[in-house]
């Protein structure tokens, strides 16, 4: 049986031929050599996009609209039509990229209702040093499970020491590598929740408890959770089930 992947690639650099959109473009390609699969995709460069700083004022929490005019909405549309998501991003100052974290503070509503659970999720970053990458693909492991989707590939290549990228034969190897253990976990943990996943729905779910739900109408939060009946499962991973 075919599987149909529809990936949305999410890369948050500031140019067009950069090292992290090369390793994307890559990993794709030899994802869609896989025979049991077939692969729809789409690459977003951020930068090409105008996504405003996110300013705190909560009217997406009321609303579930932005009073900010920008693309964001656009980016949202095409992340939702997906079901797996690429975050991909070059490593500054031991973090994501600026534009890569103007774009996660935006969907700061999302994490009050584990909006995209049901997709799974890849990691890319690419650094100028081995190790650089740790506390920053820990960070995005921490937004995806926020988000409620489940992570199946975090991975990072150097441009400098030890220089994976472009050295041909290590970059392949490597690269082939991440594609098969990104495989192996979409087939073994298809909706598989994690620690962390169950820690942020029994905080949030302790949150939701806790507001009067005669603010239902002004507290787009609350009414997703009670239209999704989120409150009525007892783990996360019963909520996962429901995507199966």
């Amino acid at each position: 049986m075919i599987r149909k992947l529809k990936i949305c690639a999410i890369v948050g650099t500031m140019h067009k031929k950069s090292n992290t959109s090369y390793m994307v473009r890559r990993f794709i390609d030899i994802l869609k050599e896989q025979e049991d699969y077939e692969v729809e995709y789409e690459i977003l460069n951020l930068f090409e996009y105008q996504i405003c700083n996110c300013i705190g004022c909560y009217s997406c929490a009321k609303t579930n609209n932005c009073i900010l005019n920008d693309d964001m909405e656009f980016l949202k549309i095409k992340m939702m039509e997906a079901n797996i998501i690429i975050w991909a991003t070059p490593i500054y100052m031991n973090n994501v990229s600026g534009i890569m974290k103007t774009f996660i503070d935006r969907l700061h509503i999302w994490t009050k209702m584990l909006y995209l659970s049901g997709k799974h999720n890849i990691m890319l970053s690419t650094s100028s040093h081995a190790g650089g990458d740790i506390s920053v693909l820990n960070y995005l492991v921490n937004i995806i499970c926020s988000l409620g989707a489940v992570n199946i590939g975090q991975y990072n290549l150097c441009v400098d020491f030890p220089k994976e990228l472009y050295t041909p034969d290590k970059e392949e190897i490597l690269l082939r590598n991440y594609v098969k253990q990104t495989v192996d976990n979409f087939q073994k943990n298809f909706y598989k929740a994690t620690p962390l996943h169950e820690m942020i729905f029994n905080d949030l779910k302790a949150q939701i408890n806790s507001l009067n739900l005669k603010d239902i109408k002004n507290n787009y939060i609350l009414q997703y959770w009670s239209d999704k009946e989120i409150k009525e499962y007892d783990s996360f991973q019963q909520y996962l089930d429901v995507y199966k």
